[in-house]
């Protein structure tokens, strides 16, 4: 593999893996959210869960812009933010997707604005979501002219978990890598259960 290409592969499995904020915490939301509504859409951007490569880059209508076997990434716009919509494959199929905001704001608080636009959207699409702000540090709290400093500082980080189907939805807003990083988590809940009882089995195997 030529280094660009070897890049490429890099950059996407580094995007794939749903490194951030703490896993744990976003797992266990999308396990909550395990009963869902009947299906009204597909499972991520029109794509089924179990779909090949071949299969999403015919729904996209073009290659994608970074590829690997462990899934296919592409440039795009979701509500004209610009981010990174990322298809986690698994066996060669559809397992998981993720959207990534890169759109850089100059105020911290303009990311905020950005979640709560979008979180508005999932809302219409998917219902009233199950929202959790969590604080580690509470100091800016009563302050919400302050909440994009006290997000900087990772004082704070907003989750919110929608379900539709098959699938588990978590959006997420922190600050990961000395930045913030605004991103949503697609599951199929057929793998999240999957993992749930691996993860049981092996604390039941150390018993």
């Amino acid at each position: 593999m030529n280094p660009k290409a070897a890049g490429k592969s890099r950059a996407t499995d580094r995007f794939l893996k749903m490194e951030g904020m703490d896993i744990k915490t976003i797992i266990l939301f999308l396990t909550i959210m395990l009963v869902g509504l009947p299906a009204n859409a597909a499972d991520f951007r029109g794509v089924s869960w179990g779909a090949t490569a071949a299969e999403i880059q015919k729904a996209e209508g073009r290659k994608a812009d970074n590829a690997s076997p462990q899934g296919l990434i592409y440039v795009t716009t979701l509500a004209g933010i610009k981010c990174l919509a990322m298809y986690g494959l698994k066996g060669g199929q559809l397992s998981s997707g993720v959207y990534s905001f890169v759109e850089h704001r100059k105020n911290n608080g303009l990311y905020i604005l950005d979640f709560e636009k979008i979180n508005d959207l999932l809302t219409k699409k998917y219902g009233s979501p199950q929202i959790a702000d969590q604080w580690v540090n509470e100091t800016y709290k009563n302050k919400p002219k302050l909440h994009g400093t006290a997000l900087w500082l990772g004082h704070l980080s907003k989750i919110s978990g929608f379900t539709n189907g098959e699938t588990s939805i978590a959006h997420v807003l922190n600050h990961e890598d000395e930045k913030i990083s605004h991103r949503i988590y697609y599951q199929n809940k057929a793998v999240i259960k999957k993992n749930s009882n691996k993860a049981e089995n092996t604390a039941l195997d150390a018993l």
